[in-house]
């Protein structure tokens, strides 16, 4: 129906607005936490490159194998969390809505070689 079709095109327009706004504006909420998602970066990198670690499909970075730990992943889930949270309430959204786009965002910038976590669940190196 025609209200139904509305609501579906309201819905897809937030979700580009969060989109759009998380894309853009993600680091620049609180200086402290993009300074220190920043300072973590290399370590994150190199867990990446050595297959440790990957882009979940809920925003957040995941242990391959379970059981693996590391202060700097734990540090940035949290402060990724933080800001999913940020972005959230300025958009009226719920956090997980956020943390999905970013999801899709981070699997779409990973580099080769690098794992991401499909929307099933499935791991596949990039």
């Amino acid at each position: 129906s025609l209200a139904s079709l509305m609501r579906i095109n309201k819905m897809k327009m937030k979700l580009l607005s969060v989109l759009l706004f998380s894309c853009l504006s993600f680091s620049s909420f609180a200086d402290s936490l993009a300074d220190r998602m920043t300072a973590r970066r290399p370590a994150i990198e190199k867990l990446k490159q050595q297959g440790l670690v990957g882009e979940n499909n809920q925003g957040y970075l995941e242990f391959i194998k379970k059981g693996g730990s590391d202060k700097n992943v734990t540090a940035q889930n949290s402060d990724r969390k933080e800001g999913y949270s940020q972005v959230a309430k300025k958009q009226g959204v719920k956090v997980e809505q956020v943390a999905k786009v970013r999801a899709a965002y981070y699997a779409k910038k990973a580099k080769s070689g690098e794992w991401v976590q499909s929307r099933s669940g499935k791991w596949k190196k990039k």
